[in-house]
Formats: C-alpha cells, sequence, structure tokens
C-alpha cells in the first residue's frame, strides 16, 4: 500500500561488459626494395696547394740558406 502523495521512483542499474574479440578482416605483407637513382649535385670540395719557391744561394744569403729549415731535434736530418 502506497501512502499518498508518496513519489516512489524506480531505480535502474547499468552494468557494462568490457573485452576484446579480435575477428580478421584482411591481411598486409611489408616488403622492402631498394631504388638506385642517379643525380647531381654540386657540393663544396675543399684540397690543399703547395707550391715550391726556388731561390738560389748566393754569397750574401749563404748562412741563411743553410740553416733554414732544420729542425731542433738533432736526430733530424
Amino acid at each position: 500500500m502506497e501512502a499518498a502523495g508518496d513519489d516512489a521512483k524506480t531505480r535502474f542499474q547499468e552494468q557494462m561488459h568490457v573485452g576484446i574479440d579480435r575477428q580478421e578482416v584482411g591481411r598486409a605483407r611489408l616488403r622492402k626494395y631498394v631504388v638506385t637513382e642517379e643525380i647531381q649535385r654540386t657540393v663544396p670540395v675543399r684540397h690543399e696547394a703547395v707550391r715550391v719557391e726556388r731561390k738560389p744561394v748566393t754569397e750574401a744569403n749563404r748562412d741563411d740558406a743553410m740553416t733554414a729549415g732544420r729542425s731542433a731535434n738533432p736526430h733530424t736530418k
């Protein structure tokens, strides 16, 4: 029996179940290949250049010419 003025409500409970359902829907294949292509590019190139300057030995510069280029190391000729 309900009392007069009773606002009774119906209560519902919801439950959710989570899971994984795997289904095959297709296939994929990975293939690797090498492509060789010819290209032309401008790249910086460095090189060293050496210039030999020869000077004749004279009486005026004989002493300088004989000692020039000698190392302080006595084992170096």
